[in-house]
């Protein structure tokens, strides 16, 4: 999921530059540029997420698991940029990150959680 929502966080910053800032600055006459700071944040969580989510799905998946929480945030907070795709999952990814199964498993890999 983290993977999969890195990858859908770049293609809204990239649907959001190229269609919704130029529309609503001409709108509103530049005003509305302001609401560049969205597919910024996109960006950037996305390529974390990608790098994580490439990681986790590596040989060596443990460390990568340290910082998932923060991403499955960052996730949740992407939806300033109306990603409700990321919302969902990261939702899920923190339910999923609390279950008591995955927490044994990760210790068990020499993950502190």
């Amino acid at each position: 999921m983290t993977l999969v929502g890195g990858i859908g966080a770049i293609l809204v910053a990239i649907m959001v530059t190229l269609f919704y800032l130029p529309i609503l600055g001409l709108a509103t006459l530049g005003i509305g540029c302001i609401f560049i700071v969205c597919p910024i944040y996109s960006l950037i969580f996305g390529i974390m997420a990608i790098i994580k989510g490439s990681q986790m799905l590596g040989t060596n998946p443990a460390p990568a698991y340290t910082s998932a929480k923060s991403i499955a945030i960052m996730q949740i907070i992407n939806i300033i940029c109306c990603d409700g795709l990321n919302l969902i999952m990261g939702i899920v990814n923190l339910i999923f990150l609390n279950d008591p199964e995955v927490k044994d498993y990760l210790r068990s890999q020499g993950v502190e959680i």
